[in-house]
């Protein structure tokens, strides 16, 4: 299949799905190649109409190993875990707003802001990105060893790492090309 605006053929559809549908009266859609002629296809079910935001598309993906979370939650680790941090940002920024002020809240934030601080390393804003770092850091530390099936205890060592990185480089050398970014893992359902 290719995106009708920009031609993309990523295998992965939910990547299509987040950046690059037709919008169209009658929902959004792909357009499916077939021997040369474009065919025009639903781009996925149960999303239908214009407006849709990016983080509802994502917010709709199935994630494995994810049963019971909130969509949003889930597919934050989907989008962080590509690399595509903007967008890991951008879906649980949906759920954060809806749940401002709740045990949540800072939790998310964390989650959000850790995501930004990727955003600004694919950017060279190193200092930018070590602030963000230093906020994750606070907003994280203050749930437990696990929240919401996620290693905080974790997550809060590798963020430190990153920071001592951007630090002994004197925030002129960026460590992403030399180092390889954790994954963020969804733990098993108890």
């Amino acid at each position: 299949m290719r995106c009708e605006q920009c031609s993309s053929a990523s295998p992965e559809c939910w990547v299509r799905l987040m950046g690059c549908v037709s919008r169209r009266p009658e929902g959004l859609f792909l357009v499916e190649e077939s021997r040369g002629s474009g065919r025009v296809a639903p781009a996925w079910r149960g999303v239908q109409g214009c407006g849709v935001s990016k983080a509802e598309r994502v917010g709709h993906l199935r994630v494995d190993g994810a049963d019971g979370l909130d969509p949003h939650y889930a597919g934050w680790f989907a989008c962080f875990n590509r690399g595509d941090y903007y967008e890991a940002h951008d879906v649980l920024e949906a759920l954060w707003l809806r749940e401002r002020g709740g045990a949540n809240d800072l939790y998310y934030k964390g989650l959000i802001q850790l995501a930004g601080a990727f955003v600004h390393l694919q950017k060279g804003r190193l200092r930018p990105s070590d602030a963000l770092f230093r906020l994750a850091e606070g907003n994280l530390g203050r749930y437990g060893p696990r929240h919401e099936r996620l290693d905080v205890a974790g997550v809060l060592g590798w963020i430190r790492e990153w920071r001592e990185a951007l630090a002994a480089g004197g925030f002129e050398e960026n460590p992403l090309g030399r180092r390889q970014v954790p994954r963020v893992e969804v733990e098993p359902a108890a």
